[in-house]
């Protein structure tokens, strides 16, 4: 690895071996169990990137990081296509065979009034909030329960 990037190969189910990163990408089939490793081993502020392949565990993700200190999320596709490299002529394969993935940024960010109030929020990104706000209230009561689950941000 070059000076500025650290690679560690470790079972992420016992945690992240770095606790003050800038940045953390996660490449694993379940990335929403490992949100808690995630939040301990970057600083606040750090950027974020996951890769999934498909669009439930994108799902998924986004679900799991409702209830943690993420913000700025973006989701994006990615798809493989490829071109004749023929430069006089350069054009798409005739036949596509596509593969397709998915990237997830964010930014590790603890939610905050005074953070809330720098965000402007149109009509729908209002409807988006009160929709979490109402799953994420949904999810305390779950948790109140004797059987709830509990996601596990807490330091």
């Amino acid at each position: 690895m070059g000076q500025n990037v650290t690679q560690f190969n470790r079972d992420i189910a016992e945690g992240f071996e770095q606790t003050d990163a800038d940045a953390l990408f996660l490449d694993v089939r379940t990335p929403w169990d490992y949100l808690h490793h995630v939040v301990r081993a970057v600083k606040p502020g750090a950027a974020l990137g996951f890769l999934v392949p498909t669009v439930d565990q994108v799902s998924r993700l986004l679900h799991g990081m409702e209830t943690g200190p993420f913000d700025d999320i973006e989701v994006c596709e990615i798809l493989v296509r490829r071109w004749k490299p023929v430069a006089d002529r350069l054009r798409p394969e005739d036949r596509m065979i596509a593969h397709t993935g998915f990237l997830i940024f964010a930014r590790h960010q603890e939610r905050s009034e005074e953070w809330d109030s720098f965000r402007t929020l149109g009509t729908r990104e209002r409807k988006q909030e009160a929709a979490r706000q109402e799953r994420l209230a949904a999810a305390r009561s779950d948790a109140d329960t004797p059987d709830g689950d509990d996601a596990g941000f807490e330091e």
